[in-house]
């Protein structure tokens, strides 16, 4: 486990590319296909206790990475009107390849990396419902949390089929890493005005909240979420299926219950600018150019996810193996600006 013994990944990759230009480049498109293929990945691995460290870093296995880039430009200029739009457009495909046997896969708390799954996959129970009749509670297929085998309890995906529930039947519950992200900046000018909008947006993805471990836990040492109202109370009122009676162990483990769709559109910034004419400019014999803006950051944000950033990673950072984790992210402020910009 010396450090001595790494080496920095190896990579192949093939590019294929397509670049077009129309009306003498005021309209252009580029296309791109990837596939790359990275070997000796650098992974950091858990040790048992007696070692004395928690963790280890090694190259171990084989990741896929193929996808699509797409962009769009258009510059156009009318008497008193212009136009400079730019749109990018990025799909991707991630799938771990190989991991040596001996290792299987790598976990931490709430992700995972494993052959045929992306890097740092969400890991977790795969819930299936919640047990509301007595067939169900009688039917030997739908498994239970041990001790929880009751109305209002959990029905867990027994992923081993061993008939109990145990870490042996984690498994991925999501992945973390957008399939399509885009972005889309705008520069619209009229006379001396201009308009700037940048929306930027990212879909097929997942996010686990760790903060549900406290907003969907009953114990009453914090506040909880107003989803508890919604909670399962009994068989003529079962709530919404994410949050069980409260009187069962197990509930308050990370599962696919907690997980939720990060699709978002985010216009990030929008600025609109007036210059002052020329002619008026003159009269001072000081200033050249005097423009006056005002601007909003964070301006609009669509999305369904409940939490206050669908761009949050509070444990991954450039770590993809921790992707997708949101414990209490702080929000994102809107902030609104007034400015000059002078030229002597």
């Amino acid at each position: 486990f010396i450090a001595v013994f790494l080496t920095t990944h190896k990579w192949t990759q093939l590019d294929i590319g397509l670049n077009l230009g129309l009306f003498n480049n005021a309209v252009s498109l580029k296309v791109d296909y990837y596939r790359m293929i990275t070997s000796n990945m650098l992974f950091n691995v858990s040790l048992p206790q007696a070692s004395g460290f928690t963790s280890t870093r090694i190259n171990a296995g084989k990741m896929l990475n193929t996808g699509w880039d797409f962009d769009a430009s258009a510059n156009l200029k009318g008497r008193n009107i212009s136009w400079n739009g730019n749109l990018t457009v990025s799909v991707l495909h991630n799938e771990v390849t190989y991991i040596p046997p001996q290792i299987s896969k790598i976990a931490s708390t709430y992700n995972v990396t494993q052959v045929g799954e992306p890097v740092g996959s969400l890991y977790g129970y795969k819930i299936e419902g919640i047990f509301n009749s007595q067939a169900q509670l009688d039917d030997p297929k739908l498994a239970a949390w041990t001790g929880a085998r009751g109305l209002g309890a959990f029905i867990f995906k027994d992923v081993n089929g061993d008939g109990q529930i145990d870490a042996r039947d984690l498994t991925v519950i999501g992945n973390p890493h957008p399939k399509l992200v885009l972005g889309f900046n705008n520069v619209i000018g009229y006379k001396n005005l201009t308009l700037s909008v940048l929306a930027t947006g990212g879909f097929g993805f997942e996010i686990l909240p760790e903060k549900n471990e406290w907003l969907y836990n009953e114990k009453g040492r914090w506040n909880v979420s107003t989803e508890f109202l919604h909670a399962w109370k009994s068989t003529e009122d079962p709530g919404n299926g994410i949050i069980p009676a409260i009187y069962y162990p197990g509930q308050h483990t990370a599962s696919s219950a907690w997980v939720e769709k990060g699709n978002y559109v985010w216009v990030k910034n929008v600025t609109l600018g007036y210059k002052i004419p020329n002619r008026l400019l003159e009269k001072t014999r000081v200033i050249s150019d005097l423009r006056v803006y005002i601007g909003v950051r964070n301006a609009l944000r669509f999305t369904g996810y409940t939490g206050w950033n669908p761009e949050v990673s509070t444990y991954g950072g450039t770590n993809a193996q921790t992707f997708g984790v949101d414990n209490f992210s702080y929000p994102v402020a809107r902030t609104y600006t007034l400015g000059v910009d002078i030229s002597l």
